[in-house]
């Protein structure tokens, strides 16, 4: 699995630094102000725990240059619904998610790869819509759903 360190090193080179707030264990997601338009790396992890840590996901809000309202998504490669400390943390009762999962539960090594892709998506690639529902969907479509095919070396192939 990819450390802190190397996620922000990647996104530098992949030039989304400027749209991460950073990576953080998931009870840190409390003691800290929320930023809109930022993307936060959440590992699922709590501070005390003595390893890498777990899984990496994703939260994300950006203001839809339609509407004009801030919209917000959670991402976990492997699907799911975000853990109470991000609903705490943004004050927000409920954030839409995924549930199609592209990362095969077999494998930890590349949640971060997929939160970067992901970050990448919304705000660098040339085709966006500016709106993060439609640009989820965009990123999601480019995958198979494991739920329903076990071609887990595809989707990684694509990644």
């Amino acid at each position: 699995m990819l450390s802190d360190t190397d996620i922000l090193t990647i996104a530098k080179q992949m030039n989304i630094d400027k749209h991460i707030h950073g990576c953080h264990y998931k009870d840190e997601l409390l003691k800290m102000k929320f930023k809109p338009n930022m993307s936060y790396i959440i590992n699922l992890e709590d501070t005390d725990f003595s390893g890498f840590g777990s899984h990496y996901t994703l939260l994300t809000s950006m203001t839809n240059k339609r509407t004009n309202k801030l919209e917000y998504f959670y991402f976990d490669s492997t699907s799911g619904s975000p853990p109470q400390e991000v609903l705490l943390f943004t004050k927000q009762p409920y954030i839409p998610f995924n549930v199609k999962m592209i990362q095969s539960p077999r494998t930890n090594e590349s949640c971060g790869y997929f939160c970067l892709a992901m970050i990448y998506t919304m705000h660098q690639f040339p085709y966006t819509f500016g709106e993060i529902y439609a640009d989820a969907t965009v990123f999601l479509e480019m995958f198979e759903d494991l739920n329903n095919k076990q071609d887990d070396l595809r989707n990684e192939f694509i990644l």
